[in-house]
């Protein structure tokens, strides 16, 4: 049986942990209060800024550095001091500008910084949805005042039909260069090529030196770690991409606890069976 000393789970927030429109179940917070009095060490990868992530995390009792901008920042538990800052290349501005050209005036394009969400392109539709997903109004820049480098280019899909092509014609265009993902029913993400949760996630483990990694997560932009994980699981109701990627497939959805699932069966060491 592992010991849980040496055991680090990873959690993606949305979708997984807690669904910001519903609230955070209870379940949820009691399994991490008891996995981290006993040992285990608990920790959250999310493509959120850190503002937001810190928001997110503070339910739950988080004893290792969070994961942030989908694994770009990692910062301590409390998530005041920065450990690690990796934003994307001046490159990334043109990229920036070329994706807000074609969406100009159909779907919303964000650039983000390490606290910040920059419309740089607008749809109303798209600006309530970031308004939900970052916990805080978005800020109106062009993007050559934007006083921080950034981190990753966000495209809000106008309609969820449309985030798949949107993703394909990312792709099409970046994908030799950057990472592109589809992070939420109308959101498609594009980062730093070979900087995500993963990486951060074994940089965590790196700092910790915990012999086994666990993750769970729901969704497109959890699939590296999934992958990179010792031992890896998704909700029920997690999308395809990830339940194809995951070791397992648990029994609860996101919102009846499927967090809680999974760190009684780490607890129980019934994990690899």
């Amino acid at each position: 049986m592992t010991d849980i000393s040496r055991l680090l789970v990873v959690s993606d927030m949305d979708g997984t942990a807690l669904i910001a429109s519903k609230g955070v179940p209870e379940q949820n917070i009691e399994a991490v209060r008891r996995f981290t009095e006993k040992g285990g060490h608990f920790t959250f990868a999310s493509g959120r800024s850190l503002q937001t992530l810190r928001m997110g995390a503070k339910p739950f009792a988080v004893n290792a550095p969070l994961i942030a901008l989908n694994g770009s920042l990692i910062a301590s538990p409390d998530g005041e001091t920065i450990l690690l800052d990796h934003p994307m290349p001046p490159s990334a501005l043109e990229m920036a500008d070329g994706v807000r050209a074609h969406f100009e005036g159909t779907d919303g394009v964000y650039a983000v910084g390490r606290e910040t969400y920059y419309i740089i392109s607008q749809s109303r539709e798209s600006v309530e949805l970031c308004k939900r997903m970052a916990m805080m109004p978005p800020v109106h820049s062009p993007l050559a005042d934007i006083p921080e480098p950034l981190h990753k280019v966000a495209v809000f899909a106008r309609v969820p039909e449309k985030t798949p092509k949107i993703r394909d014609w990312l792709r099409e265009r970046y994908g030799e260069e950057y990472d592109i993902v589809i992070s939420g029913e109308r959101l498609v993400e594009i980062m730093e090529r070979g900087v995500d949760k993963a990486s951060g996630m074994r940089e965590v483990g790196r700092m910790l030196g915990t012999d086994v990694i666990a993750a769970i997560g729901d969704n497109g932009n959890d699939v590296p770690m999934l992958r990179a994980a010792d031992f890896s699981a998704v909700p029920g109701d997690a999308q395809p991409e990830a339940r194809a990627a995951a070791d397992r497939v648990l029994g609860r959805p996101c919102m009846d606890g499927a967090l809680a699932e999974l760190l009684n069966l780490l607890e129980k060491g019934e994990w690899g069976q």
